[in-house]
């Protein structure tokens, strides 16, 4: 039996399909920065992980996880999202024996839109500072800390902390650390977050007084 030749059906089925390739290719243009772990013990939620990762993206950051191949690596990475406030992120790294912060912040909200890119910066940290922040990262017991754990709550922020060392990588999540750290027994991680913090001269709302550091602002456009 011959078929007849429907354009109407044809242009229906043509629809669908760049329908939900554009889907596809919307999705695809947003990087994975985490390792996705439903029990959340070595990785987080898929739903947070595109949620983290877009803002990362953004403040044109990069996935941490593939750097661990790497056992020279050493990297330790702070976003910070919250709902109502600028999303930022501040990366410190070693190179040569030398440590150097690196921060950025947009200008969207951390739990909704997360905006454009408004700045981004680096400076140099010295050894004793260095030093300062290792062992304040030593006190979290990072690795043996599960990525998620069982506090949750609206609004608020989120608080994600990374590692890439001696050839491992893991992630810490907590959300809004300053409710009960005791209790939740997350003291040294909120120590270690707002040392990277105190540390970056940021431009934004939450100015710090700090020594000379490169800035760079983003022009809008």
């Amino acid at each position: 039996m011959k078929m007849r030749h429907n354009p109407l059906l044809t242009f229906i089925i043509a629809f669908i399909i760049s329908l939900f390739s554009g889907f596809a290719d919307e999705d695809s243009q947003t990087a994975h920065f985490f390792p996705i772990d439903k029990d959340g013990k070595d990785g987080i939620s898929a739903f947070c992980q595109n949620w983290y990762s877009k803002h990362l993206q953004i403040m044109k950051e990069h996935p941490l996880p593939k750097l661990a191949k790497d056992v020279n690596q050493e990297m330790y990475r702070f976003t910070l999202l919250p709902t109502w406030g600028d999303p930022r992120s501040f990366r410190l790294s070693k190179d040569k024996g030398n440590y150097a912060l690196n921060w950025s912040r947009l200008d969207g909200d951390g739990g909704y839109d997360p905006g454009k890119l408004v700045e981004s910066a680096s400076k140099p940290i010295t050894k004793k500072d260095a030093d300062e922040f290792l062992a304040l990262f030593k006190g979290v017991k990072f690795f043996s800390q599960t990525s998620e754990d069982m506090h949750r709550g609206t609004d608020g922020s989120e608080w994600i902390l990374e590692t890439v060392s001696d050839g491992k990588y893991h992630v810490v999540v907590r959300w809004t650390p300053e409710y009960k750290p005791k209790e939740r027994g997350i003291v040294n991680f909120v120590k270690t977050c707002e040392w990277l913090l105190t540390h970056a001269s940021t431009l934004g709302e939450r100015n710090a007084v700090d020594p000379p550091a490169t800035h760079s602002r983003v022009k809008a456009k």
